[in-house]
């Protein structure tokens, strides 16, 4: 229904439990088509979802063996769902807090998985009298990863 609303003036629909009469949005977004992320992942049916509808999928955990059979799920889906096509599916790693060596070992693990955005995240709030928990830390440790990934993204043909 969002890609109907964002691309047509007014939408009529009669499903299960919703009925839209004539309802549109003005004004409808300039940049179309806009990409609808899904997140999660944790259940077959919610990966299957992801396969038939989204065009990219915010993954929770680090890349490894269940994020390739999450990632052969969603293509299947996919497959079934009449998209043979999918214009490459857009995978969002979320990368929490790491090491330089950990964080270098993750982008590569991503990129086999097909990551094509990563996130870097921190459950653990700053504290100024841990080193591993300052905000100079959590600074440097952005600055390191914007370094490993610009010359990742440089050094591709």
């Amino acid at each position: 229904m969002l890609r109907r609303f964002w691309n047509e003036e007014s939408v009529d629909f009669e499903g299960r439990f919703p009925r839209i009469d004539r309802a549109g949005i003005l004004p409808r977004p300039v940049q179309r088509p806009i990409p609808i992320w899904i997140g999660g992942g944790a259940s077959t049916r919610v990966l299957e979802r992801i396969g038939r509808l989204a065009d990219g999928w915010l993954h929770g955990g680090p890349p490894g063996d269940s994020l390739d059979r999450a990632i052969e799920v969603i293509y299947r889906a996919a497959r079934d769902a009449g998209r043979h096509e999918l214009p490459g599916l857009q995978v969002g790693l979320r990368i929490t807090d790491f090491n330089a060596g950990e964080f270098e070992r993750a982008v590569e693990a991503s990129e086999k998985a097909g990551a094509t955005h990563v996130s870097i995240r921190s459950d653990n709030p700053i504290d100024p009298n841990d080193p591993v928990r300052s905000a100079e830390h959590y600074l440097e440790m952005i600055e390191f990863a914007q370094r490993v990934l610009g010359e990742r993204l440089h050094a591709q043909p």
